[in-house]
């Protein structure tokens, strides 16, 4: 996967004076990987994505991205034996997974079989906005949003 940038600079470093069917053939490669993407996966214990923000959570996600267009799906825990409020899960650590900066800021809901809380995404966090339950998980289904070009 890739972002704009990275992918006009690579189908550019295979075009040449001399354009070979193997550069061609490379070149078209990283085309086809972009519209046809493998999943990544990021958790508070692999931080390849995302860096933690705070000891009170945990997280797990899974993110599709197609051109610009991510798709998130994931959990957030509260880990801890006491109630939970307002904090941040994670920052974004890579570029290439954050959404697009002033596009997409918005809230969405993530659910337990005893509630539910709602979670703010924007280019900088993941933050929970209410009041989580002592050891519980809330899982949210793939959340739509524009990433950074």
């Amino acid at each position: 996967m890739a972002t704009k940038a990275n992918l006009l600079s690579t189908i550019n470093g295979f075009i040449t004076a001399v354009i070979t069917q193997a550069k061609h053939r490379s070149s078209m490669s990283a085309v086809v990987d972009e519209i046809y993407p493998s999943n990544v996966t990021d958790s508070q214990t692999t931080e390849t994505y995302t860096t933690k923000a705070g000891t009170n959570f945990s997280y797990s996600i899974r993110i599709t991205k197609s051109g610009n267009i991510a798709h998130i799906k994931g959990e957030v825990r509260n880990i801890t034996n006491s109630l939970q409020s307002s904090q941040n899960i994670f920052t974004w650590k890579d570029n290439e997974f954050k959404p697009k900066s002033g596009i997409n800021d918005f809230n969405f809901k993530a659910f337990t079989s005893g509630g539910e809380i709602t979670l703010f995404l924007s280019n900088n966090v993941l933050f929970m906005q209410d009041v989580a339950v002592a050891n519980t998980t809330y899982k949210f289904e793939f959340i739509t949003y524009i990433t950074q070009d």
